[in-house]
């Protein structure tokens, strides 16, 4: 089995809008992590979605779904990750000093969208090459644990910006320290691609975007 992981565990501090109430309505899109298609998910609260590239996806966490990435047989150690240093994180939006850059600095800094989640936001992962993708962990922090994404899907491809692709997976975040995203099985390309779909007050951030493959 082989792994790879970036780590980081940082504590910073709370924003004004911290306890601000969540408005959510759930609406149709991506289904939950391990849902059957049609279904779909909300935060604590509900929250209506959009998001690029026009309507929302109904996929469940099925190992016989194809994102466009490998084979199942495709193995961790046939696609290593590559050096975290060498990845080009973006995003839809950010807030003032808290850039993409955050999520892979091993820094004391976060990304942050800078808005309320409204379903058109968006963090992607330039590996440089494709790699293997099986585990993220989006590491949201102590002090910002209601920053995590109410919706959210995953595409793992060799496309840029790749907003209409099947998702591999799609899920709600979890509230706390940590949201952490299991790919059904090991899916291979060069950019992660995760949007946010849900909506509340809380905007979306992360401290650290961690990666890991195993077979």
């Amino acid at each position: 089995m082989a792994l790879a992981l970036a780590h980081c565990g940082r504590v910073l501090g709370l924003r004004d809008d911290y306890y601000a109430a969540e408005i959510d309505t759930g609406g149709a899109g991506e289904a939950s992590l391990g849902g059957t298609a049609g279904e779909s998910s909300g935060g604590a609260g509900g929250g209506s979605k959009g998001g690029h590239g026009g309507g929302g996806d109904m996929h469940s966490a099925d190992a016989g779904e194809d994102s466009g990435g490998a084979p199942d047989q495709a193995l961790c150690a046939e696609h290593p990750l590559t050096p975290v240093s060498t990845w080009v994180p973006s995003a839809s939006s950010e807030h003032m000093m808290e850039t993409p850059a955050a999520l892979t600095d091993s820094s004391p800094k976060r990304w942050s969208s800078g808005k309320p989640q409204s379903g058109d936001e968006w963090v992607q992962i330039d590996f440089g090459k494709p790699v293997g993708v099986r585990r993220i962990n989006l590491q949201q922090g102590t002090l910002n644990s209601n920053d995590y994404p109410r919706q959210f899907a995953v595409r793992v491809s060799d496309t840029k910006d790749d907003f209409t692709s099947p998702a591999c997976v799609s899920g709600v975040g979890t509230s706390g320290v940590t949201t952490t995203i299991e790919l059904p099985r090991v899916y291979t390309g060069r950019y992660l691609l995760i949007r946010q779909l849900g909506a509340s007050l809380s905007w979306w951030s992360a401290e650290e975007l961690e990666v890991s493959c195993y077979d």
